[in-house]
This record gives structure tokens, sequence and C-alpha cells, in this order.
């Protein structure tokens, strides 16, 4: 199912089965989060914002992902609390796909600057979490850390 969905382009889907993105994305059934592993693949392809902003409601962290930047406060404050769920684990295996995929999304996509509180909340929770899962975020950290001092630099 997950190649399936993800074979077909998204605007087949809202024709073929007259639905928008949000009420695909929220359908349940046997096979639902097959589709979504395959719509958000294709969403990936396609840099659909529709569908991205969709699967970015259903809460998985790759979903959030595909929300193309800057991010707004209230993204910025779900992936915020999705990576403290994430540093709260003192699980030692790797990070999941979708998870390291929402850490490199944020080095692109929290926004930075003077004002931008994101670069210091990220700071603060990794300062506070020593876990084992910590290491994943330390590249987060000085990423953030880097374009914020290019922004300042820059001209407004």
């Amino acid at each position: 199912m997950e190649q399936l969905s993800a074979a077909l382009p998204l605007a087949a889907w809202e024709e073929i089965l007259d639905a928008p993105p949000e009420r695909l994305v929220g359908a349940s059934g046997e096979f639902g989060t097959e589709f979504r592993t395959g719509w958000r693949v294709r969403a990936a392809r396609e840099r659909e914002p529709r569908w991205a902003a969709a699967l970015a409601r259903s809460g998985e962290p790759a979903d959030l992902a595909l929300v193309p930047g800057p991010w707004s406060d209230a993204l910025s404050e779900n992936v915020i609390r999705a990576f403290s769920t994430m540093l709260r684990s003192d699980d030692w295996h790797p990070l999941p796909a979708g998870d390291t995929a929402l850490i490199d999304a944020a080095a692109r996509n929290l926004p930075v600057g003077r004002r931008s509180p994101w670069p210091h909340r990220v700071g603060v929770l990794m300062a506070q979490s020593p876990g084992p899962r910590a290491q994943y975020f330390a590249p987060l950290t000085e990423i953030l850390r880097l374009r914020t001092a290019i922004a300042e630099e820059l001209p407004q």
C-alpha cells in the first residue's frame, strides 16, 4: 500500500476519492498508516503544501518535517514539543528515520534572528536533556547558532 500511495500523484487521489487532503489523511482504516506513509513520500517529492499541512496535523514527526519553512510559531512549538518527547527517552537505539528527518528539517526551517526564541529554546531543551538521544541534536544547536549569526549580520 505504501508503494501504491507513493506512486500515484496526490491530485489523482483527490480526484479519484473526491476528497481534500485533510479528509484523506484523517481517514482511518486497515491500511491508513501505510497510505499516510506513501503520501508522505509523495508529498515530499511533489512539495505539495496542502498535503504537507494535512499530514503535519497528524502529529507524526516525519509529517511535520514536510512543511516548508520558515515555520510558523505554532508549528515551531509543536516541533519543540516533539523534540522534548524524543529527548526524554532513555532508549539507546538509533532514532527512527522520521525523527531524524524532523531534526534535519528544523535545522533549515526553524526561524532564526534577533527576535526568534527558537534557537534559544532548542539550546535550553538540550541543556536539560543529558540522555542518550541528545547526541542527535548537537548538530541542530550548532546550525541554529550559525544561522542566527548569519541572519544578524545580513542587512534587514
